[in-house]
């Protein structure tokens, strides 16, 4: 059975919380910008924006330009996909710009 990508992203939130980040949902309605990453997080002072897609989905291009312009600002964002992926590699680190379970470019394959 394939997981909701809600569930999966309260999942993943509760793990990030549970190692230490600030991690938050964003709850977009229609006064919003389309394509905000679905979470934002931070862990010794580092910014992250995640995208969560089921396997095999790709990010919108509006997705791919927020992603581009949190990097271009200084912050990592990417991709993520399934939790299994993302629990092995998160409880292993503490922060930094190359995390496990990111995806650097929605072209990339999952991890």
């Amino acid at each position: 059975m394939t997981r909701r990508e809600s569930t999966v992203q309260g999942i993943c939130i509760r793990l990030m919380r549970r190692a230490g980040w600030y991690a938050e949902k964003i709850h977009v309605d229609e006064m919003q910008s389309r394509g905000l990453p679905d979470v934002v997080a931070c862990m010794a002072g580092l910014y992250y924006a995640i995208e969560f897609k089921r396997l095999g989905l790709e990010p919108t291009d509006m997705q791919k330009w927020h992603i581009a312009q949190t990097r271009n600002a200084g912050g990592h964002a990417g991709v993520i996909d399934p939790v299994r992926k993302m629990e092995s590699g998160l409880l292993s680190i503490k922060a930094g710009p190359d995390i496990p379970f990111l995806r650097k470019d929605a072209r990339d394959d999952y991890w």
